[in-house]
């Protein structure tokens, strides 16, 4: 039998994604190891990126309610939901969650 590198050999059992550094796919060889410290960065700089101001959150906010107030107005209609009544009873219990928020 044919000697297979490690990471042949992982890739053949489904654990290649175990060798991947999703974050620092650009690191060249030689260079240091990402510390904890590199890891809380980068995931600070994502959190960041994907923030919001306070009116941007009200809108989307005041987006979602109206929206869910509209299919709540639908009601029990087989027509447009495949499982009417559980539809209903889901948008009725989102539309009482959505007023606590805002």
């Amino acid at each position: 039998m044919k000697k297979q590198p490690l990471k042949e050999k992982l890739k053949a059992i489904g654990g290649g994604h175990l060798l991947n550094e999703s974050t620092w796919d650009n690191r060249k060889f030689g260079e240091p190891l990402p510390t904890m410290a590199d890891y809380k960065k980068a995931r600070q700089n994502k959190i960041n990126e994907a923030s919001y101001s306070p009116k941007e959150v009200k809108n989307i906010v005041w987006d979602m309610k109206e929206y869910v107030d509209k299919l709540v107005k639908v009601g029990v209609d087989f027509s447009i939901f495949q499982n009417a009544k559980a539809s209903a009873s889901a948008l009725k219990k989102i539309q009482k969650l959505l007023k606590n928020v805002g």
